[in-house]
């Protein structure tokens, strides 16, 4: 009984990694370069229902996958050039975080702007 009970005590004192506590922190942007069009899913339960939920919000043909993470923070920057959309997405413990990651991805000759970005 003692153990059990020491048992117990030890699992309040040293709780799991945030990874082991939520299951559903995967994230997918996805996007399409011709058109602009993009769509995203946070808090997914997996890599796959992720990406299926981010493609179905793009709705059009032409969309993928520009970022698929399991993170707390993703933001999804976009450029235009040459009549092109260039995506570039970020994932971080932080909305901060996730944002710089994704701005960084973009040559010095673009503008990126913020798309969007979220926690969860």
């Amino acid at each position: 009984m003692k153990l059990a009970t020491a048992a117990i005590a030890l699992l309040l004192l040293c709780p799991l990694p945030a990874q082991a506590q939520s299951a559903d922190l995967w994230a997918s942007y996805s996007v399409n370069s011709q058109t602009g069009a993009w769509g995203f899913a946070v808090g997914r339960p997996s890599q796959q229902a992720a990406y299926n939920d981010a493609r179905n919000g793009c709705r059009r043909t032409g969309c993928y996958e520009a970022l698929s993470k399991f993170a707390r923070c993703v933001a999804l920057y976009a450029a235009v050039a040459n009549g092109r959309h260039y995506f570039r997405g970020g994932s971080s413990e932080s909305l901060a975080g996730a944002e710089n990651v994704a701005k960084r991805q973009f040559p010095n000759n673009l503008q990126p702007r913020k798309v969007h970005s979220i926690c969860i």
